[in-house]
């Protein structure tokens, strides 16, 4: 099958295309603006010195700032460990989470070649996804000491809890772009399969291809249209009875 015979197929049953690619579209707005609850997110973010912050201390090597740096995986894999869960779950025993719903919760990132780390809270409402945050940067703080008998870790800046934010999901736009491009693959799928399985004969070729012989004459359709002008143009035949009555009274 060629490329204009593709095309063929697919032009024959565009309203079916169009109808499919419709629905869904209406569907996947419909679905995300309605029944999607919106998610917020937070962030707060830390900061990894190159010392423990004493008064007077020198000015960090370059070798002390790689090693802060390195250190931002070990932290990062910290603060979603239970020893910090089950701390910051307890202090917000209010919102009713488990350590390991809290975990799920939370993403931490940093920059490469930066010592900042930057702990991220999704949720559905943003003013409890910021008070997570908040409460899970205050608690490493204090627990690193304990944990790893170091004092290198500072607040840079705490997510405001009293802002208003807009959610970060669901994206409609991404998802109608995603509807549009699926639902017009399985559209012209099935628009294929009908095609497949409609055996009908429409056309001299598929006669010529289904009998294995070549196409003789072709009787072309009508439009009702013209059937109306040709009966409005044919003579009235008169009947024979008719015609000798009327030859003989004259």
């Amino acid at each position: 099958m060629e490329l204009l015979q593709y095309w063929a197929v697919i032009r024959s049953r565009i309203w079916l295309l169009m109808l499919f690619v419709t629905f869904a579209l209406l569907g996947t707005g419909l679905y995300t603006h309605y029944l999607v609850p919106p998610v917020y997110q937070a962030s707060a973010k830390l900061i990894v010195n190159a010392s423990a912050g004493r008064e007077g201390a020198e000015t960090p090597s370059w070798d002390q700032v790689n090693t802060s740096i390195r250190l931002i995986a070990t932290y990062k894999e910290l603060i979603l460990t239970s020893a910090i869960m089950d701390e910051v779950a307890a202090r917000n025993a209010s919102f009713g989470l488990s350590p390991e719903a809290l975990m799920r919760m939370v993403d931490v990132e940093s920059v490469n070649g930066t010592q900042v780390m930057t702990v991220k809270v999704k949720d559905t409402s943003y003013a409890r996804a910021a008070a997570l945050a908040n409460s899970i940067i205050q608690v490493f703080q204090e627990k690193l000491p304990q944990i790893m008998n170091v004092n290198n870790v500072s607040i840079l800046s705490l997510a405001k809890e009293d802002v208003p934010a807009r959610p970060v999901a669901p994206n409609l736009t991404l998802n109608l772009v995603l509807a549009l491009f699926a639902s017009a693959v399985v559209g012209i799928g099935i628009v294929f399969l009908l095609e497949y399985i409609d055996d009908t004969i429409k056309s001299e070729e598929d006669a010529a291809n289904h009998l294995k012989l070549p196409a003789l004459a072709v009787v072309a359709k009508i439009p009702k249209s013209d059937w109306k002008k040709h009966a409005a143009a044919a003579p009235v035949k008169k009947q024979s009875g008719e015609s000798t009555y009327a030859a003989l009274n004259q």
